[in-house]
């Protein structure tokens, strides 16, 4: 997935079989990823790579998705950020923190939105890329 170049999207999910189902979906769409399955691996795999998107679970071992939006508030390449949850406390909790993303919302996720949205970002980075260089 990574193929040495920067990948589109950090992905953060816990449950490996949601994990392998969002890979696949972003192989079958023509992303590139890097996949964590826990908050503080995520943090770590910020200080290497600068992904346009991060797709964070909420419920996470070592660090929330919440904590993890927060530490990309201080990543050089502030992707955009989503988090999700299967659990409607855990979005209504991150609807109230003061984390910045783009949205909250609740699995499942719809792919279709989800294309679309990540089609979106990545053709706003490409047309931001000739300017910063």
């Amino acid at each position: 997935p990574y193929l040495g170049r920067t990948p589109d999207v950090l992905l953060v999910e816990d449950d490996r079989h949601q994990r392998t189902e969002f890979e696949d979906f972003f192989r079958r769409i023509g992303v590139t990823w890097r996949s964590a399955d826990n908050g503080l691996a995520a943090i770590r795999l910020l200080e290497e790579i600068k992904p346009k998107i991060a797709l964070l679970d909420i419920r996470l071992p070592g660090a929330s998705g919440i904590e993890v939006s927060k530490a990309i508030l201080r990543h050089p390449a502030r992707p955009a950020v989503v988090l999700m949850s299967g659990h409607i406390e855990s979005v209504f909790e991150a609807n109230q923190s003061p984390a910045k993303v783009f949205r909250v919302v609740e699995k499942p996720i719809d792919l279709r939105a989800l294309s679309r949205f990540i089609r979106d970002v990545l053709a706003e980075a490409e047309a931001r890329a000739p300017a910063q260089r």
